[in-house]
């Protein structure tokens, strides 16, 4: 008996729209299936194209992109394909937005809808809505597969305006458009959840460690096409398939998209690549390494070499980084093949400039930067009891992780302080011992060890304390924020928020934020946990386009989240929780992957957030953080 493949593909490329036909979506898709056929495992492929002729489409209707052949084959591959296996989905057309349809949906922007064929001669357009389009994806995750999505189309009306012929929008219309209305939408009370201590209801249904989106643009953009070498593609599509094609498959999404997002900025394309859901995951196959150091996107721009963080990702003057090629991020063997040195020279907000130490060229346009020093962490000085013998090793571990550490007898100010205590070491911060850390018995933990521990500690305190005393007050009235519970209770900013857990499984409070201003709003929410994690609890980012009643943007964005006392807690008699929620908003696209970390002992397994990286942009690049301190009971038995 043949083997069955483990690895799965349905592409679907269309040109032959109706009204509005494109000229490179079939192409995307044809490249795309021709580096999935040098891959080293077999595929089961399943192609479908629209070409325009004079005559009609010019495939064999069996392989038209028509909305009953696309979701048959989404039906045959999740019946198919066992636990474990990797299905990946590329859909390069038209998208469209319909109105919300669901408690899951975005009500600032609306749904996401897929434009397909329809009709016996497929001159007509039939929708997925992007719930529909959830729950087909969300069989696959059930199942335990391992799911990427591509989506090389628009998500916003405001671009068709542009009346350009390149853009990947379709506007909506009644008389040609046929919107599925034969199945029930799941409600958001019935809906599955696998809740942490702090999260979101995700917006897809879709356990956020099962799948990954790379979507070609945010909802407020447009997703265009270029020409290379004469010929159209999808702007992603193209640089998707340049780094797969000079890197190989076998890749985390985040190496991947560090690879392709900065080639937007260096072409002066104006849409924002964004990648949500499991950053870690491999593209399609397993990958060689699992590295776990944060590392910052940067690319040439004529002389300068921009790095894509500043200050709000805890960068300061004075920090330098080894820079190699993104490619390289993963093979330990070439990683230190082909880097060269740099220190940061000018400090922005939210990107800043690279200046290359001894002259030493750099051959590559995009590159990734791992950052050797880190002069923020010194505002997190550390005390070591003066009962420490071989202090001077101490110092030195503590240095190679750019922390700042002294004597006790040295009568420093510190955060943090090193006690030993019996046959132990423990921790202090302002005279009491932290909780929730493992012990650190004195014959086996080295410097070494308690050094890699503080720099997590460290790194957890500063992305807690994580502010910018430096607003101006029009970027802070651009905005309302705040939490509302079921109640109907508001909370603002660092005002503590208590809520008793709700066994029932119901959404326990709501974040919402108002845009007031004409522009984009950038919102990335982390929750700071107890065992000293820090997870993007959005698994992406959140971009809050100004109110436009016109095009259906409503300005106002709200997640709906719940709590709970982690199960270790409540295994030690222990009926409250304390965690903080991180709300960061920006003017610009940017990621706070740098902020993330693992509960203590932990390895980093889900995360992510989505990237979303781009330099600079029209005005000026600004931020604020804010601390919503959250308290959890369990409820009175």
């Amino acid at each position: 008996m043949t083997d069955q493949p483990t690895h799965h593909a349905i592409l679907v490329g269309i040109n032959a729209y109706p009204d509005i036909p494109l000229k490179g979506c079939v192409r995307d898709v044809l490249e795309i299936k021709t580096l999935l056929q040098r891959h080293t495992v077999p595929i089961d492929i399943k192609l479908f194209t629209a070409t325009q002729t004079e005559t009609g489409v010019e495939e064999d209707p069996a392989h038209w992109p028509t909305y009953n052949n696309v979701t048959a084959a989404f039906r045959e591959v999740t019946a198919a394909a066992k636990a474990g296996d990797c299905v990946y989905i590329h859909f390069s057309g038209h998208g469209t937005r319909i109105e919300p349809v669901s408690g899951f949906s975005n009500k600032a922007t609306g749904d996401l809808a897929l434009a397909l064929l329809h009709g016996q001669d497929a001159s007509k357009v039939r929708l997925l809505g992007g719930h529909r389009f959830a729950m087909v994806l969300n069989a696959m995750v059930r199942k335990g597969l391992v799911v990427t999505l591509v989506l090389d189309c628009c998500f916003a009306a405001s671009i068709y305006r542009l009346e350009r012929t390149n853009v990947r929008f379709l506007p909506h219309d009644s008389e040609t458009f046929i919107i599925e209305d034969d199945e029930p939408i799941e409600t958001t009370e019935d809906a599955p959840s696998g809740y942490r201590d702090v999260s979101m209801q995700p917006s897809w249904l879709i356990d956020p460690n099962g799948y990954a989106v790379l979507a070609a643009c945010g909802p407020h953009e447009e997703a265009t096409e270029i020409v290379q070498a004469g010929v159209e593609h999808g702007a992603l599509s193209f640089f998707l398939s340049r780094s797969l094609r000079d890197f190989g498959m076998n890749k985390r999404h985040r190496d991947i998209f560090y690879r392709l997002s900065p080639s937007f900025k260096a072409n002066a394309l104006e849409q924002t690549p964004a990648l949500y859901g499991n950053k870690n995951q491999e593209f399609f196959g397993p990958h060689t390494l699992a590295t776990t150091r944060p590392v910052i996107p940067a690319f040439r721009s004529g002389q300068s070499l921009v790095l894509q963080a500043g200050q709000a990702h805890g960068l300061r003057e004075g920090d330098d980084f080894i820079l190699y090629p993104s490619g390289v991020v993963d093979h330990n063997d070439a990683l230190h093949d082909n880097t060269v040195t740099a220190w940061l020279s000018t400090l922005g907000p939210l990107t800043s400039s690279l200046q290359l130490m001894d002259g030493t060229p750099l051959k590559e346009t995009n590159c990734v930067a791992e950052p050797q020093t880190k002069h923020c962490f010194h505002e997190f000085a550390i005390s070591l009891s003066d009962k420490i013998a071989e202090t001077d090793e101490w110092l030195a571990a503590f240095r190679r992780y750019s922390l700042a550490a002294y004597r006790a007898s040295d009568n420093r100010s510190c955060l943090l302080s090193v006690e030993v205590v019996g046959n132990e070491y423990k921790i202090y911060k302002a005279g009491r011992e932290l909780d929730n850390l493992p012990i650190l018995q004195r014959s086996t933990a080295s410097p070494a060890d308690i050094a890699a521990l503080l720099e997590h500690i460290v790194r957890y305190e500063f992305a807690k304390t994580l502010a910018n005393n430096l607003i101006s007050p029009s970027f802070r009235s651009s905005f309302d924020i705040n939490i509302t519970t079921r109640s109907r209770e508001q909370f603002v900013p660092n005002t503590t928020v208590q809520v008793i857990q709700d066994v029932t499984n119901k959404y326990m409070f709501e974040l919402v934020l108002q845009n007031n201003s004409a522009r984009e709003l950038y919102l990335h929410v982390f929750s700071l946990g107890p065992f000293w994690q820090v997870d993007n609890i959005f698994y992406g980012s959140a971009v809050i386009p100004p109110l436009d009643e016109g095009q259906g943007f409503t300005g106002r964005f709200s997640k709906k989240m719940r709590t709970e006392v982690p199960k270790e807690m409540r295994a030690r008699g222990m009926s409250e929780c304390k965690d903080t929620l991180k709300v960061i908003v920006t003017s610009h696209p940017t990621s706070f992957d740098v902020l993330e970390l693992p509960k203590i002992g932990g390895l980093p397994k889900k995360p992510s957030t989505s990237g979303r990286y781009r330099s600079g942009g029209d005005g000026a690049e600004e931020w604020v953080a804010f601390n919503f301190p959250l308290r959890t009971s369990l409820p009175v038995e």
